[in-house]
């Protein structure tokens, strides 16, 4: 029959056994790729420091955010059918993939004075709407939001007054109903333009926090007698 000091050593070498064989547990405050039990990304959206590109575009688009209530109630058609109006000489849109984020700010950079003189056409056709009046009051902050985040900051001059009139030019028609749903679907396509360019920018700043992340091995200490 083992002895007391026996059966004690025996357990003592089975327990260092079994902590050599747990995975290793992070040290409290050590970084990790995504929260406990987040699935979504939202948790971790919520947890990393406000960007504050990020967090002046969310701010613009909210207050766009109720031009759909407005088309519908208006129009008592589908929103999305705005996407078939062709508006000539929109800005290049902002690629989910095979984009750097400098590229990525410099197409939201370019975006931002064919907007400007395309909100024109709106406020005459649409003078009621707000939106036109509440994107210029952020315009020139986003501005200088876009080129402090560049590696190397261009400047990007707003359009002459001939190529703003061009531009409004091309848009007039004769027919009032074309004309309103024309000043909708800049709006509309404003919307996505900013939405796409936001999305394609967090998802850019989440890849390069996500490799720093992984570059940090985390730590642990075990306690031996």
């Amino acid at each position: 029959m083992p002895s007391r000091l026996n059966v004690f050593w025996l357990c003592a070498a089975a327990l260092a056994a079994l902590l050599q064989c747990a995975p290793a547990a992070p040290v409290h405050g050590a970084f990790t790729d995504n929260p406990a039990g987040d699935t979504s990304g939202e948790e971790w959206e919520t947890e990393r420091p406000a960007d504050p590109l990020i967090a002046l575009l969310k701010l613009v688009l909210e207050a766009i955010k109720t031009h759909r209530q407005e088309f519908e109630a208006e129009f008592h058609i589908r929103y999305d059918v705005l996407a078939q109006y062709n508006i000539p000489s929109l800005p290049a849109d902002c690629p989910s993939s095979n984009f750097s984020m400098e590229a990525l700010l410099h197409r939201l950079l370019q975006g931002l004075p064919v907007y400007t003189a395309l909100l024109k056409y709106v406020e005459k056709e649409e003078p009621k709407s707000r939106i036109p009046s509440r994107f210029r009051q952020n315009s020139e902050l986003l501005k200088q939001r876009i080129t402090g985040k560049m590696r190397h900051a261009v400047q990007v001059t707003p359009l002459t007054s001939s190529q703003e009139q061009q531009l409004l030019r091309d848009l007039d028609s004769s027919d009032t109903f074309h004309r309103k749903m024309t000043a909708h679907s800049i709006l509309y396509q404003l919307r996505i333009f900013l939405i796409d360019c936001k999305n394609a920018i967090n998802k850019k700043e989440k890849l390069r926090e996500s490799r720093a992340n992984r570059a940090m091995t985390p730590v642990t200490l075990y306690y031996q007698r």
